[in-house]
């Protein structure tokens, strides 16, 4: 109890004129948080980067629709620098030309390797 009491005597006897320094202090650091917030914000902003993202998922050995996909890749890929295509899997059939190829998914790597 002695030391509690002896910590509030202490906090009471400090000038008026040092809580409003600290007062300020505060404040001003406040400020200059938030300023430097702000910038940081304003930059993360203008620095966007468009990504696109093509995904295609059980296609199932379906080749006929590759070109258009070719197509719309690459007109993607004019435009912007970050462009990907991915595949989920589930490739190797459905179709006979994929399905009885003498080499295992041959069309369809080929396929996906030129789409991108």
């Amino acid at each position: 109890m002695k030391c509690k009491n002896y910590l509030l005597s202490l906090l009471e006897n400090i000038p008026l004129w040092y809580k409003d320094v600290q007062l300020w202090y505060l404040r001003r650091m406040k400020q200059s948080i938030l300023l430097l917030i702000g910038i940081l914000g304003f930059f993360a902003l203008s620095a966007q980067e468009t990504v696109v993202i093509y995904a295609i998922n059980d296609p199932h050995g379906s080749i006929d629709n590759f070109p258009r996909l070719k197509k719309l890749i690459d007109n993607d890929r004019a435009q912007n620098s970050k462009v990907f295509f991915v595949s989920a899997g589930d490739l190797f059939s459905g179709n006979p030309i994929v399905d009885y190829h003498e080499n295992k998914g041959f069309p369809m790597i080929d396929l996906l390797n030129d789409c991108g």
